[in-house]
């Protein structure tokens, strides 16, 4: 299925305008999910934006990803993105022995949801994950959550 979805997401740039999408620079929110916890939102350019988290358990990330803007023409408040980036973990994640601690790698696709004239917006994502070390373990991880704007 997570292949479906980048392909969908890949397939619409080629039909993507090369419009900006007209959030802040920076934000910060709260998102539930794996990984749930603090999120933060850094606009790079005008076509990418860096995220990161920091949840329960003392796992903290890092995504750059790649917006397209005006690739769903009929929802212009909605901008997908395709993103790659890395997590670190410490506690019990995944049936892992007791306070394991180890890094991996995470793919995300998501929608950036921007309500007109509002100071945050809505984030959903999936993502397909995987520990690298000191095991290995992947899995799919969904998020959701909202952001202040500033």
């Amino acid at each position: 299925m997570i292949r479906h979805i980048l392909l969908c997401l890949t397939l619409m740039t080629f039909s993507a305008e090369a419009s900006a999408f007209s959030f802040a620079d920076r934000g910060v929110g709260l998102a539930v999910g794996e990984p749930g916890g603090i999120t933060l939102f850094y606009r790079d350019s005008e076509k990418s934006f860096i995220q990161a988290f920091i949840g329960p358990g003392l796992m903290a990330g890092v995504d750059y990803n790649f917006a397209f803007a005006g690739a769903l023409k009929s929802a212009t408040n909605v901008t997908p993105y395709l993103g790659l980036g890395g997590f670190l973990f410490t506690g019990d994640h995944w049936s892992a022995p007791h306070n394991v601690s180890g890094f991996g790698l995470r793919m995300p696709a998501g929608l950036l949801i921007q309500i007109p004239e509002a100071p945050f917006h809505f984030h959903l994502e999936v993502a397909a994950a995987s520990t690298i070390s000191p095991f290995m373990y992947s899995f799919a991880a969904i998020m959701a959550g909202v952001r202040f704007l500033f």
